[in-house]
């Protein structure tokens, strides 16, 4: 018999206040998810679970902001394979008001004030992964990747992973140490320059823990070195000079049979960024800024099982 247990994520909105500013100068969370074989040891057939989380804050008079987050994973179990798919947004815009000195007398008098909009966070993610489990402490994984992240320079990425996951340490219910090793595919159609196709070896590790039956620790780092080399700006990219590395942490704490809090931070690096969008007027010829080199979004979630 096949069982469903959907769940609904909604966060706060003083929570959402609090990420809004580390969401403008990041793309949505990234997920690291790995197979356990202890997560489908106990299942007979066919088991499902999903979650979904959204998120939107608005103000408007003196100060004009829209900043907005979506999240939803649905997981398939059975006795030997994992499924899962996750989505994740996230969009942030805000008005400001600047000095319009038109008739350069250095004050500013009535009609001198204007208003200007920009949108400091646009990117999505989604993701698919499959692990197929061997033994206990063995399994393979493929996985499947496309999203974008417009501020960042990124107008579609697209790729794939293939390869071998090993369980490290264990200690049944109370934590696990995983690591991986792989290939990573990577395609960047980049907002100014040529696209890239990134041939990379990908090199991860996990770390879940429940000290309690109330607490739940994740942590994570995933690294990814070039293989080939790259025509990146302002110069090119030889082997392994492309580096990036994604990291993550998230604590959970159960408040009720139904109501937990959850409060993450991740951070991502890119040691070649892309070139940074045009903001609306064409760059000098021979300069192209780049994009920061470190990304990264804190978040604090009200996570409510309805059923």
């Amino acid at each position: 018999m096949t069982h469903i247990r959907p769940t609904l994520l909604a966060g706060a909105a003083a929570a959402l206040a609090l990420a809004a500013p580390a969401v403008a100068a990041a793309q949505a969370n990234p997920t690291f998810s790995y197979g356990k074989a202890e997560e489908v040891k106990e299942v007979k057939a066919v088991d499902w679970s999903a979650i979904a989380e959204a998120g939107l804050v608005l103000t408007s008079g003196n100060s004009k902001t829209t900043t907005a987050t979506a999240g939803a994973k649905v997981i398939r179990l059975d006795a030997d394979n994992k499924f899962e798919g996750t989505v994740n947004l996230a969009y942030a815009r805000s008005t400001i008001v600047i000095a319009a000195d038109r008739n350069n007398d250095g004050v500013l008098s009535e009609g001198e004030e204007d208003e200007q909009s920009s949108t400091t966070a646009n990117a999505w993610q989604t993701k698919l992964r499959y692990d197929r489990f061997l033994t206990a402490s063995n399994s393979l994984y493929a996985a499947a990747l496309f999203g974008a992240d417009q501020p960042a320079g990124k107008e579609l990425v697209g790729g794939g992973q293939l390869g071998y996951s090993r369980l490290l340490f264990s200690c049944p219910e109370k934590y696990t140490v995983t690591s991986e090793i792989g290939y990573d595919f990577s395609y960047e159609d980049l907002a100014i320059g040529d696209p890239l196709s990134i041939h990379s070896v990908r090199v991860f590790a996990g770390y879940k823990a429940t000290p309690n039956d109330k607490v739940s620790i994740d942590a994570s780092v995933e690294a990814l070195g070039n293989l080939n080399s790259l025509k990146t700006v302002p110069e090119e990219s030889g082997p392994f000079e492309d580096l990036r590395v994604n990291t993550g942490a998230a604590v959970t704490a159960k408040l009720t049979s139904k109501v937990s809090l959850s409060f993450s931070i991740a951070a991502k690096l890119d040691n070649r960024p892309a070139p940074r969008p045009a903001l609306g007027i064409p760059y000098e010829e021979g300069y192209i800024p780049t994009a920061e080199k470190l990304d990264t979004i804190t978040k604090a979630s009200l996570i409510i099982a309805l059923f």
